[in-house]
C-alpha cells in the first residue's frame, strides 16, 4: 500500500474509533483531534511530527514552498490547540 493510501486508511480508522464515543487518555484525544484535520494538513504535521523530517526536506517531498509547510504545520499546531481545548 502505497504512503498515501496508508495514512487514509489510517485516518479512516481513527475517525471510525471516535464516533464510539468521548476519548478518555490525552492520546485519544490528540487521535480524534487529528482524525478531523485536512487530509493534507495531516500529511504535513505527519511527516514533521512523526517521521521527523525537516521543512525543507517535507516541501521538496511535496513540491511545496518551505513557507507553505511552515502554513500546514502552524494549521495543525492551530487545530491541535482548538480540539483540545474545546474536548475538556
Amino acid at each position: 500500500m502505497s504512503g498515501f493510501l496508508t495514512l487514509r486508511w489510517r485516518r479512516l480508522r481513527r475517525q471510525l474509533r471516535c464516533h464510539r464515543g468521548r476519548p478518555r487518555s490525552l492520546g485519544e484525544r490528540i487521535d480524534r483531534a487529528t482524525a478531523t484535520m485536512p487530509l493534507f494538513t495531516y500529511t504535513v504535521f505527519n511527516l514533521h511530527r512523526h517521521e521527523g523530517h525537516d521543512y525543507a526536506t517535507i516541501a521538496k517531498m511535496l513540491r511545496l514552498d518551505v513557507d507553505e509547510v511552515e502554513r500546514h504545520i502552524a494549521a495543525a499546531l492551530l487545530h491541535l490547540a482548538v480540539a483540545l481545548d474545546r474536548d475538556d
